[in-house]
């Protein structure tokens, strides 16, 4: 299994997306579309194409990456195979790595009389998928701020001074800035 880009907004095979550094790397926007591919394979690597299963998925937070536990995002994508590959349109809503696994505990459901689970459970290997970043920032004022007159405190608060002299602030403003992700949610890590 692999999670890919096109580039840090678009779905694509052109960049590995399995970042887990504060720095540098490849990274992704959150909310915003990459592509999640697998193959179900027998025990010598060979496409299994008769594979049609629907596993589930298992994300865990990489805290190093940024992502606290109580804070996973969603990871959103079909995760149907197709002659037994997956190529898959996803989308993750928040800031961070985390690792992802595919387990199928239902398609040899069958043979639950004589094997185990860990006989008839399909996992694939657990990978990173990450670093998402915010796709944006949200801005809001809380407070305009009142501008020195002359750089003097001791005139009339005014919103006017000439070119050249120093502008400061007799009451400064106040801005709030909030990470979002490609949908305005707010990103929690």
């Amino acid at each position: 299994m692999i999670a890919t880009d096109g580039d840090w907004a678009t779905a694509g095979a052109v960049r590995t997306l399995s970042n887990v550094g504060a720095t540098g790397g490849n990274v992704h926007k959150a909310g915003k579309p990459f592509t999640l591919s697998a193959q179900a394979q027998n025990a010598s690597g060979v496409l299994t194409a008769q594979y049609s299963g629907t596993p589930t998925v298992a994300l865990t937070c990489i805290l190093a990456a940024g992502c606290a536990v109580a804070n996973l995002g969603t990871l959103t994508f079909t995760s149907t195979f197709t002659g037994g590959a997956l190529n898959t349109s996803s989308t993750y809503d928040d800031a961070g790595s985390f690792t992802l696994q595919l387990t199928d505990t239902t398609f040899a459901a069958v043979d639950a009389a004589d094997s185990t689970p860990a006989l008839r459970y399909i996992q694939s290997a657990v990978i990173i998928v990450g670093r998402f970043v915010p796709d944006h920032f949200a801005l809001a004022t809380s407070t305009n701020g009142g501008l020195y007159t002359f750089g003097s405190g001791s005139c009339a608060t005014r919103s006017f001074t000439y070119v050249g002299p120093t502008v400061g602030y007799k009451t400064p403003p106040s801005i709030s800035v909030t990470a979002q992700n490609a949908s305005n949610g707010t990103t929690k890590n």
